[in-house]
């Protein structure tokens, strides 16, 4: 499952009544939303009709459904909110873009490490999804090659200590295709309009090795990947 920055990185502390959700978590920062859109099952603007408190910060929120993107649902859904992990906090009257998913309860959160915001907030998004509406994106891989520093730099300075790396080979794979690109001057490759699927990335630059790449990537049709990796001397 691919963990590196831009996907889900959650800590759980404890369980609540739905099947298993979390009632803690840290996050990593959101993916971009060509990303996002690949990993919720569920993606529709929404306008919360009521709210209503239960236990504590637990609250369920009515919401009319305006647009749909992504998923079926009904047209007025009701989502729950136990105040933990990332996400909005619903109010009555306001809209909201909701990346989310249905649970084997029947359940539909509105919260979790994802991109689920405020329209206020979501015009990247909306412009994305406006395009991903027509089915008409291309999808993409890109990311960026740093060399790793030994430790105890490595871990004091983390990204600001890897340098990026011109002129590496990266080649990304799935089943029996393979497309190879190099980095440019600031470390950065990209391939667009590559099949949907499964994919492994791999590095070579005479004089180094990889030491770290995320593996077993999903390509969703119409999405993205961000895949960065370090090397070594």
């Amino acid at each position: 499952m691919f963990l590196y920055k831009s996907a889900v990185r959650a800590t759980l502390f404890a369980i609540s009544l739905f099947g298993g959700r979390a009632l803690a978590c840290s996050c990593a920062p959101p993916p971009p939303p060509c990303q996002a859109v690949g990993q919720a099952p569920l993606v529709f603007l929404g306008t919360v009709t009521r709210t209503t408190a239960e236990q504590d910060a637990f609250k369920t929120a009515q919401m009319h459904v305006d647009r749909l993107y992504k998923g079926q649902v009904k047209e007025t859904i009701e989502l729950f909110d136990d105040g933990m992990c990332d996400g909005p906090r619903l109010e009555a009257g306001r809209q909201y873009l909701m990346y989310t998913s249905v649970l084997s309860t029947g359940a539909i959160p509105s919260r979790g490490c994802g991109r689920s915001r405020a329209v206020e907030a979501a015009d990247e998004d909306l412009e994305f999804l406006k395009q991903y509406s027509t089915g008409e994106v291309p999808t993409h891989i890109s990311g960026t090659v740093r060399y790793r520093p030994d430790e105890p730099e490595d871990s004091k300075l983390g990204d600001l200590g890897r340098t990026p790396m011109k002129d590496v080979k990266v080649t990304v794979s799935s089943n029996d295709q393979q497309f190879s690109a190099s980095t440019n001057s600031l470390g950065q490759y990209s391939f667009t309009g590559l099949p949907a699927g499964q994919y492994d990335v791999d590095a070579e630059l005479s004089g180094y090795r990889l030491n770290w790449a995320p593996n077993g990537l999903t390509l969703h049709p119409n999405g993205c990947l961000e895949a960065n990796m370090l090397m070594k001397a």
